[in-house]
């Protein structure tokens, strides 16, 4: 049977064997699918949680000017403002760390 399957040619190439199988986590050429899959994961997310930081910059902004005066609404949306850029300069840091790791390990991060 073994001789059968070594015979056997799928595109020119012959017929993989439980021998010339790799490993699962070598799915691509340069056995970097799950390091692909997680730099771009985490690539997401951080651009998901700038444009969230950024979205609610912007509404803290509109809620200071439309609060005309009021204490509550302006105190809310000097919080709203200040969370904002709170969790820009946090998001920012989590970039930075994760680029320095990626440095380390001698991964190829964002670009």
């Amino acid at each position: 049977m073994k001789e059968f399957a070594q015979n056997i040619k799928i595109d020119g190439k012959p017929f993989p064997t439980i021998e010339s199988l790799q490993p699962i986590f070598n799915l691509d050429q340069e056995g970097k699918f799950g390091t692909n899959i997680l730099v771009f994961g985490v690539y997401v997310m951080m651009v998901v949680a700038i444009l969230l930081a950024l979205g609610f910059l912007v509404w803290g902004g509109i809620s200071w000017i439309t609060s005309e005066g009021d204490k509550t609404k302006l105190q809310a949306a000097r919080n709203t403002v200040t969370l904002a850029v709170i969790g820009l300069i946090i998001t920012l840091l989590a970039f930075s760390i994760v680029t320095l790791v990626g440095y380390f390990f001698d991964l190829e991060l964002f670009g």
